[in-house]
């Protein structure tokens, strides 16, 4: 069976091309499957890349992620039109923020399956829009040429429900779909000591004091990863060359992590690692609040989130569904190829 995915793989950004990298190896490890990603790269959104990646403050991990889309990623030449994608027996929308209009500048037909194939078997795989959607009931009627949704976040599926007449399934970031010991093995080991992480696209003055003093009281040094230019605090360490598997490395052998990132976060849950939310009170990030709420995982006392034993077996309990939400379409699929 051939797939091809359909997502947001080329951003230089980690959770999106560790995400593309989850769900397409996820599949190939099905028998007879071969899963790849489309090399389709949205116009809005590639303009955009190309100019940051042009930058000087880029240019020292801009290799690293261009080596890992272009040696790890199973991608298919490159398209410029998604009508000349191969065929496949199965097409995948998904996951990331497909469904985003703020991303993808309105919402785009080749994020809806409408410019695949007549008549191919197109599902949603934990598609996400970001934001709350203003016009539900327009929004539901281009989901259409689906067969099967799912989507990534609770809000979204309670939204569609009173106005898509099919089921829409919720399942979980592809990321949750390979276990920890795996991401190990994919990542390796690029022995780091113990610290205190910052990964953030937006930060206070407020907030670099309260990390400085969080790591004075537990005499830890800190290190932040590099998203755009900032004014630098001697009491810090910046990197800015790293990839995918880099910046996962930094997450797993983290002590504390101060993020207002969705990946960041996720990450944060898989390696069971305390994390801060650093969207209190500045800008509310609804894609991380709905998965704390789904897996149970709590704030403690002085700030952290920390899944526990509850929080662990949810998620088991929901990366079960997921899979099972693959297994049975992929199941259809062969059903379907056998009675032609």
């Amino acid at each position: 069976m051939k797939i091809g995915i359909l997502t947001f793989h080329m951003a230089h950004n980690c959770g999106a091309m560790l995400q593309a990298f989850a769900l397409c190896s996820f599949l190939n490890s099905f028998p007879n499957t071969e899963c790849e990603i489309i090399d389709y790269r949205l116009p809005d959104i590639y303009t955009k890349y190309e100019f940051l990646l042009s930058q000087p403050y880029v240019e020292t991990k801009r290799f690293k992620f261009e080596k890992y889309l272009n040696d790890v990623l199973p991608i298919s030449s490159r398209i410029t039109d998604i009508s000349l994608a191969k065929p496949y027996d199965l097409y995948i929308v998904g996951s990331d923020q497909v469904w985003n209009p703020n991303i993808t500048k309105g919402y785009k037909d080749e994020y809806f399956a409408k410019k695949f194939p007549p008549q191919a078997f197109c599902i949603s795989y934990a598609a996400s829009s970001g934001v709350k959607i203003e016009d539900v009931c327009t929004f539901s009627k281009k989901l259409s040429y689906f067969r099967y949704v799912s989507v990534r976040e609770s809000w979204l599926q309670e939204d569609l429900a009173p106005f898509y007449s099919e089921k829409v399934t919720l399942c979980l970031d592809p990321v949750f779909l390979i276990e920890k010991q795996e991401w190990d093995s994919h990542i390796g080991n690029f022995n780091l000591s113990k610290y205190v992480l910052i990964y953030s696209f937006d930060m206070t003055d407020e907030e670099y004091d309260l990390i400085e003093n969080w790591a004075t009281k537990n005499q830890l040094p800190i290190i932040e990863l590099i998203t755009h230019k900032r004014k630098k605090r001697t009491t810090i360490q910046y990197f800015d060359n790293y990839g995918p598997k880099e910046w996962l490395n930094y997450i797993k052998n983290s002590s504390y992590i101060f993020t207002d990132s969705y990946h960041g976060s996720v990450f944060s849950i898989i390696y069971n690692n305390p994390f801060y939310c650093l969207s209190h009170g500045r800008r509310k990030n609804e894609r991380i609040y709905d998965i704390l709420q789904r897996l149970h995982i709590q704030c403690n006392d002085i700030g952290f989130y920390y899944p526990d034993t509850r929080s662990l077996s949810i998620i088991n309990t929901e990366r079960l569904k997921s899979i099972n939400y693959l297994k049975e379409i992929i199941g259809q699929v062969e059903n379907e190829k056998n009675n032609i």
